[in-house]
């Protein structure tokens, strides 16, 4: 019973999160590495995540706790439907700054990707009754509030692997990158 009133209380807290999407939130000067350590640091104690972070990169105007939320879910789901390690990594390219969330499970079917974008639905690999199917919709709308975009692919190694990639503005721009 204990277990599944903690269940029902995390499926809760989900909803609540889907329904306030930080869309209130003020936009705050943020290191999206400081994020991605924090995030890390935060799950170290539940499975292995290896940390690829690109030195230097610009600090942007973020909801700072929507893309936290953002990153959370997204290890989260890596450690309830994938295989650990996990990996979470940065990048800048010269319009826009990565990061990207990984696991070393079996994926997913590629005709499932588009679904896992809709609330209160989840894959068909996730068996198990935990869960409420807003993680990603959560991910996505804190995504499209950024103005950014959201690639899930297969990884050719294995695993699932989540791209979010944030505008740069003008003024953010690393000039010495030459890559789009």
């Amino acid at each position: 019973m204990i277990l599944d009133i903690e269940d029902m209380d995390a499926i809760l807290e989900q909803f609540i999160a889907f329904m306030r999407d930080g869309s209130d939130e003020s936009l705050e000067l943020t290191q999206i590495n400081d994020i991605l350590s924090e995030v890390a640091a935060q799950f170290s104690q539940q499975t292995t995540i290896n940390l690829h972070l690109e030195h230097d990169l610009p600090t942007i105007a973020l909801k700072r706790t929507a893309i936290k939320r953002l990153v959370g879910n997204l290890v989260n789901n890596a450690l309830r439907y994938g295989q650990a390690p996990i990996e979470l990594s940065s990048h800048a390219s010269r319009f826009a700054l990565e990061l990207t969330v990984r696991d070393h499970g079996d994926g997913i079917e590629e005709s499932q990707i588009p679904e896992l974008l809709q609330p209160f639905v989840r894959g068909e690999s996730a068996r198990t009754t935990q869960g409420s199917g807003l993680g990603l919709a959560i991910v996505a709308r804190i995504v499209k509030m950024h103005k950014g975009t959201l690639n899930i692919r297969n990884h050719p190694q294995g695993g699932l692997e989540i791209t979010v990639s944030l505008p740069l503005p003008k003024a953010n721009r690393p000039s010495n990158i030459t890559n789009t």
